[in-house]
């Protein structure tokens, strides 16, 4: 066994006297094997140790390397240690790439990196010393193989790697013209080298078409990922200076960062950020563009690049194809149709990439493997899991995959299923308006579905869905429609108007109790009672005139029981509220009457017994630990989710409190209310700075709200900072004026 072996078993080893035993087993008498050995496992549990060792030194002071004196750039057929360079092949943010000569042990061509000055040579050299015995173990014939490592007598970084004489995997498929599938299954190949990095527990953090190229091998072009652990390998804290003097460099590329990287602390980044890279890649490989434009993220500030890739939703691929300025250049890099382009995008493509694409990485693709079989069942026409699991979906996959059987069994008119048959030749009868219809309601189901698990206030997948609905009346509109496939897009059309309207209820909802939550004086909430009172009117529940009782059993029976029934709580407890700050009476019937109302209107045992809680006198630790005692809280929604943890806030347990919110905001990351909700338990719990900085994660989120500038000011005043506050309330009042308050 070599020294690269060895220091992997002796690493994966958790017991350190057992390592001792190990190392000593292993090595034998081969002292200086064992001393070797040694050196790695100092550099990996101590960085700096690496450079305490003379012999290091030594080694690097060995290099002769010139370099013109007026400019950072290595002249050409000087040496690096036992390379000699020939030419500069690319250069990047982090570094210049050369190709080399290796001059000895052995003689070939290799690719040396240099990285540019202002690093922490030691640092970087001795974790990427450690970090070289897991990119040793990978043995993938898509990744470029990393070969040696060290530092010029000027203490320049440098890494050595196999040379791949290619070019960017999208620059390839462009110039070779290459087709939609068959760039498909190149990207396909990239996705398994990925995968097999990530079981080596790796992870690249730079994936972009740079860092991905294809060489011809024997005729057949064979991408190759490079620079694998670089990126982790020189990986720092990023800063605004880091990304304004050099651009994207160490971790990542701006246009190819996921959510979690573009974040100041990036201790969480794992290897769901490599799937979002490998998503920006594929939506460029099919449309030419990354997602958000490259002039547009190149000339943003940091904080618009953050709030883009943190909240933007970009463009469905079809989409972008569609409304791109070079379509025919396009659709010629591609070999086919202008007319035809987004077609082949449509559906199956638009929703593997927006699935690589999610900001909450829960809901990627778990890795990189899984990717790659999604697209695989696209080739080979099969139902993807990233799309919508209906039958007419599947049905269209099953007689895709079997247009020769199917074509037999038609014109020989045989009888299996009766339903089959029927089915088989409607789909044959089905003409270009039919397969519009079915392919828009495909895209409406699946952008809805976006579209409904967006945050309140961004509406682009719900514009989207719109669009492809407005599609399918058109084309219904202009003549005949296989039955079945105008009542699937039918029942589409009424999920869409019945889910928009839903989603209007949820931005009531979501206003009311943000703007009333800052609420001081009698007036406003006399006036968010009257919008209140009104909304429901419009709506058909007429709250001065209707029995409490029916209210409640049609709020039951409504198809938005939920929604409305909070609304309706958060009505009553409006009510209340202005009677405790000297606001009209109700009678105790009335109280009693609306309360059981609510039980009728929501009988989920969960909030019914939140609900009982917080309405008693008393509250008590133990009663809320009796409620949730073998129920599985974690299946609940957000809203119950907040109920629950301000529950455990008003009885002084904040740690679960605490707990249980942020299960919830990781769950629901994007819930505006959630995080609203939060900051006001952590407000009322005297926590005002973690209050603020839940406040800003709101209005990052959504700054149009009154009540969450508000919410802010006050929170600001209380941590004495008034110019602050100043400024979030004029926000508050700017909005207020343009917006309204509540309904």
């Amino acid at each position: 066994m070599n020294e690269t072996e060895i220091f992997d078993r002796v690493v994966r080893e958790r017991d350190p006297a057992r390592q001792s035993d190990l190392l000593a087993e292993l090595c034998g008498d081969d002292q200086p094997l064992k001393e070797r050995v040694k050196k790695l496992l100092s550099a990996y549990e101590h960085p700096e140790s690496f450079f305490e060792d003379p012999a290091n030194l030594a080694r690097d002071r060995a290099f002769d390397l010139t370099e013109d004196s007026n400019s950072d750039t290595i002249m050409h057929g000087t040496r690096i240690g036992p390379y000699k360079l020939l030419q500069e092949i690319g250069e990047g943010g982090m570094g210049r790439v050369y190709m080399a000569e290796q001059i000895e042990p052995v003689k070939r061509h290799v690719a040396l990196k240099v990285i540019k000055p202002g690093m922490d040579s030691r640092r970087v050299i001795a974790r990427f010393e450690a970090e070289r015995q897991a990119l040793a173990m990978m043995d993938h014939p898509n990744i470029a193989k990393v070969l040696d490592a060290g530092t010029t007598a000027q203490g320049y970084p440098y890494f050595v790697m196999e040379l791949v004489n290619g070019r960017p995997i999208t620059d390839y498929c462009d110039r070779e013209k290459l087709a939609t599938s068959q760039r498909l299954r190149l990207f396909i190949d990239v996705c398994r080298a990925v995968q097999h990095a990530h079981q080596k527990g790796v992870i690249h953090r730079d994936l972009k078409p740079s860092n991905i190229m294809v060489a011809e091998y024997d005729g057949k072009p064979v991408p190759k990922v490079i620079d694998f652990g670089v990126a982790k390998a020189t990986g720092m804290q990023l800063t605004e200076k880091t990304l304004f003097t050099e651009f994207g460099q160490v971790i990542g590329t701006v246009e190819y960062m996921s959510p979690e990287q573009s974040r100041r602390n990036q201790l969480d980044v794992d290897t769901r950020s490599d799937i979002y890279s490998l998503g920006v890649v594929l939506y460029k490989l099919l449309t030419g563009e990354t997602p958000f434009g490259h002039d547009r993220i190149r000339r943003a500030a940091w904080d618009e690049i953050a709030k883009i890739i943190c909240e933007e939703d970009p463009p469905l691929p079809s989409v972008r194809i569609d409304s791109s300025a070079s379509l025919s250049e396009l659709a010629k890099q591609r070999n086919v149709g202008s007319a035809q382009l987004s077609s082949l995008v449509r559906g199956d493509l638009d929703w593997i990439v927006n699935k690589t694409l999610e900001k909450d990485r829960n809901r990627r693709y778990p890795s990189a493997g899984e990717l790659a079989d999604d697209i695989g069942r696209h080739l080979d026409q099969k139902p993807i899991v990233a799309g919508p699991q209906s039958s007419l979906y599947r049905f269209g996959k099953w007689v895709k995959r079997n247009r020769v059987g199917v074509g037999v069994l038609s014109g020989a008119g045989l009888v299996l299923v009766l339903f089959g048959v029927l089915a088989v030749r409607g789909y044959q009868e089905t003409g270009q308006r039919s397969a519009r219809v079915a392919a828009a309601t495909q895209a409406a189901e699946f952008a809805m579905q976006r579209a409904i698990e967006s945050p309140i206030g961004q509406e682009a997948y719900w514009e989207t869905a719109k669009t492809h609905c407005e599609r399918i009346r058109d084309a219904i509109a202009d003549g005949t429609v296989k039955p079945a496939t105008k009542k699937a897009a039918t029942d589409v059309l009424n999920e869409f108007a019945f889910k928009k309207s839903e989603r209007e209820l949820a931005v009531q909802i979501e206003n009311v109790v943000i703007n009333g939550a800052p609420n001081t004086d009698l007036a406003s909430w006399q006036k968010m009672e009257r919008e209140m009172r009104e909304f429901f009117r419009k709506h058909g529940f007429d709250l001065d005139r209707e029995d409490p009782a029916l209210i409640g059993k049609r709020i039951r029976d409504h198809r938005s029981k939920v929604m409305w029934a909070d609304l309706l709580e958060l009505w009553i407890g409006t009510l209340g509220h202005m009677q405790s700050i000297g606001g009209p009476k109700l009678s105790g019937a009335e109280i009693e009457g609306w309360a059981d109302a609510i039980y009728v209107a929501d009988d989920d045992p969960l909030r019914t017994g939140i609900r009982k809680f917080i309405y008693q006198s008393t509250h008590d630790r133990k009663l809320l630990d009796d409620l949730v005692e073998g129920v599985d809280v974690t299946s609940h929604s957000a809203r119950t989710l907040s109920w629950l943890a301000s529950c455990y806030s008003m009885v002084g347990a904040h740690d679960e409190c605490d707990r249980l919110f942020r299960f919830a905001l990781d769950r629901y990351p994007r819930d505006v209310m959630l995080a609203h909700d939060y900051g006001y338990a952590l407000y009322h719990q005297q926590r005002y700075q973690e209050a603020a900085r839940m406040y800003h994660r709101c209005l990052t989120l959504k700054d149009t709200v009154p009540g969450l500038w508000k919410s802010l000011a006050r929170t600001l005043k209380k941590l004495g900072e008034k110019e602050a506050a100043d400024r979030a309330s004029a926000k508050a009042a700017m909005f207020e004026s343009r917006n309204g308050l509540g309904m």
